[in-house]
């Protein structure tokens, strides 16, 4: 195809479903190429490269939010017909476009096809250059919904008194170059992670644990299906975390939208001999149709304050337990600890070097989101590359080295082929190590173009401080030096106040599983069950009712202190949790790409007191109040539970 049509969003960013995978194709260089074409309108059609993508061009189209751009008939008509018309003026030949408007943007399938077959059709005879068009859409469904529209408008067009056809393509014999064919594969290909599936779910319903089932089983049979709200928070912070940095929200917000029980995991159920035929039923057509309200990634948080608030029907709020708590708890602990290393670095680039002894893929991909967040400067981990826009690097192993005759043909060779590289010094002698570079630059004299040497053993600061002096004698005062080995945010504290002449840092398990606060007291509870506010009185447990809020208080430029409120309260201060989800859609307004969110944690990082910034225990923790309406009320529900259980004996 000449040219690929995204299903854009206003800004031309990443995202989820179609735009979110042909940026992670393309690469960082189509959302830098997009900006000075932004905002777009419903309806409009601009055009950039394709950067990575094996295309030519990418024609970005805004389609509408059904329900709320209106008229909704003709704005997607619009983005086809745009889309084409750009397409001419370009000399484009061959074109595929997605269904606009029917994912995250809720546009019927039924009614966004005939009015995208529709559209094609009446501009066709005005086409000269296009000469092949497809469609490009998610399952058999979507394609066969199509195709049967497509017969009926090609039978209709025809003046055919029978609605029977052949294949599309068929369908279309006659209409000569302006139109070869229509094909409909599905796309596996923009499904890279179990978010962005379509209609068919993201495979992970199953995901949860058996307990969820029962009580869903129980909720179903005794017809709770009010709304309720489940908090998730943090009760206490580690030890040595002054505050959180809340992240995985977006990552919750894509398991959501498409959370689906297959035949396969409703088969898997009935050989439990658990579960009513009923229930399984229901459960066929489970969506989670609910709302979310949550802190944006990079928010700094402390305990007890809500990070994240689901309010939906009983079940919907319940199933999805598991796997919320999972992902903003490896995320956050990520976070959280790479905020600490790059604070310790002070301005060095921090460079994850953790996925070989991180938990699992999962967790090794999570965490280099999380790190990117949490300032980290670039990951190794070359498939979060891949998935999340993450830069990678990396220098060399060991192994290279130790694979040639000596240190010296390493180091010649590999330059050769990179020659802006990081060489790795310490495989046998770090001083000799260094040496052999200088050797190098003397022999390569002006093609020299070695960035740095890496230490990876031995007395960091005393290493760094002698191959400093060996390379700035040799002139090579350019060339920097790149540590790593054992690294954590206090040995990186240490090297930065004793002035170790090392421009960066390398880290690689500490980080990667947290090893010093690997696990948080986090906990996600009913607060809420039919407009009512639910408690449990477990000794060190206590749980805030209700729907809430978190307002910052800022004095003088800075935010002092928190109040945990009601969700309807207004008070001073800045509000922290903000509507993410309705009707179990992500608001368009919310989806966010990461560099944004990285940048926001930067910013209220910076908002925090310098004690609490520090990665040493603050001397007084940063204050977080409960407003007295919500005390009142906790007050008021523990009371009323207390006769309840008077009453009961």
């Amino acid at each position: 195809m000449d040219a690929i049509v995204n299903a854009a969003n206003a800004e031309l960013r990443s995202g989820g479903g179609v735009a979110g995978a042909i940026h992670r194709a393309a690469g960082p260089g189509l959302e830098k190429e997009g900006r000075a074409l932004a905002p777009i309108r419903p309806g409009q059609a601009v055009l950039t490269g394709a950067h990575h993508l094996p295309n030519r061009y990418v024609i970005h189209c805004l389609g509408p939010v059904y329900g709320r751009d209106e008229p909704a008939e003709a704005l997607l008509a619009n983005c086809y017909a745009n889309a084409l018309r750009l397409a001419e003026q370009w000399g484009i030949q061959s074109m595929a476009f997605p269904a606009i408007s029917t994912g995250i943007f809720g546009y019927p399938i039924r009614e966004a096809a005939r009015v995208a077959l529709k559209t094609v059709l009446e501009e066709v005879p005005r086409l000269s250059s296009v000469t092949h068009i497809r469609f490009v859409l998610f399952d058999e469904e979507s394609q066969q919904r199509f195709e049967r529209i497509l017969g009926e408008l090609s039978s209709s067009s025809a003046g055919k008194s029978s609605g029977t056809m052949g294949t599309p393509r068929d369908s279309l014999a006659g209409r000569g170059k302006h139109l070869e064919h229509f094909t409909f594969p599905t796309l596996p290909g923009l499904s890279t992670t179990p978010s962005m599936q379509d209609e068919r779910g993201n495979g992970l319903a199953l995901f949860t644990d058996l307990y969820e089932l029962t009580m869903l089983h129980a909720y179903y049979e005794e017809g709770m299906m009010a709304d309720a709200v489940f908090t998730l928070f943090v009760r206490r912070l580690p030890v040595r975390r002054n505050f959180l940095l809340a992240c995985g929200v977006d990552t919750v917000l894509d398991y959501l939208e498409t959370i689906r029980f297959s035949e396969e995991d409703l088969a898997y159920l009935d050989s439990l001999r658990q579960f009513s035929g009923s229930f399984l039923n229901w459960l066929r057509d489970f969506r989670f149709t609910g709302e979310v309200f949550a802190v944006p990634e990079g928010t700094p948080v402390f305990a007890n304050e809500p990070i994240l608030e689901i309010v939906a029907p009983l079940p919907q709020a319940q199933i999805v337990e598991t796997f919320i708590m999972n992902q903003i708890h490896v995320q956050t602990v990520l976070a959280s600890k790479a905020q600490r290393v790059v604070a310790a670095a002070e301005g060095r680039p921090v460079i994850d070097f953790g996925p070989r002894r991180m938990h699992g893929i999962d967790a090794a991909l999570k965490a280099a989101r999380a790190f990117w967040i949490g300032g980290v400067a670039a990951t190794s981990n070359v498939l979060a590359g891949k998935l999340y826009g993450v830069p990678v690097a990396g220098t060399m192993a060991h192994s290279y080295v130790q694979s040639h005759e000596n240190e010296a043909t390493a180091f010649r060779v590999f330059t050769q082929l990179y020659p802006e590289t990081v060489l790795l010094v310490d495989t046998y002698d770090t001083l000799a190590g260094v040496r052999k570079v200088i050797d190098l630059a003397r022999a390569l004299g002006p093609d020299f173009k070695v960035k740095a040497v890496r230490l990876d053993s031995g007395d960091l600061l005393n290493l760094s401080r002698k191959a400093r002096r060996l390379l700035d004698d040799a002139g090579l005062r350019n060339v920097e030096i790149f540590a790593s080995g054992g690294l954590d945010e206090d040995a990186i504290a240490a090297l930065v106040s004793t002035r170790a002449p090392i421009n960066g840092f390398g880290v690689g398990t500490s980080m990667g599983v947290s090893s010093d606060a690997p696990d948080l007291d986090i906990a996600y509870k009913l607060s809420e069950y039919a407009g009512k506010g639910r408690l449990k009185l477990s000794i060190g447990k206590p749980i805030l009712p209700g729907r809430k809020q978190v307002f910052r208080i800022v004095e003088e430029g800075q935010d002092v202190r928190d109040v945990i409120a009601c969700a309807d309260e207004v008070t001073v201060g800045r509000p922290l949790l903000v509507p993410m989800m309705r009707n179990g859609k992500r608001l368009p307004e919310r989806r966010v790409d990461l560099t944004t969110a990285r940048q926001y944690a930067q910013e209220q990082i910076s908002r925090l007191p310098e004690r609490v910034r520090a990665i040493t225990p603050a001397d007084s923790p940063y204050p977080v109040e409960v407003s007295r309406k919500l005390a009142h009320l906790q007050q008021q529900i523990i009371k009323d539970l207390t006769n309840n259980r008077k009453g009961s004996i």
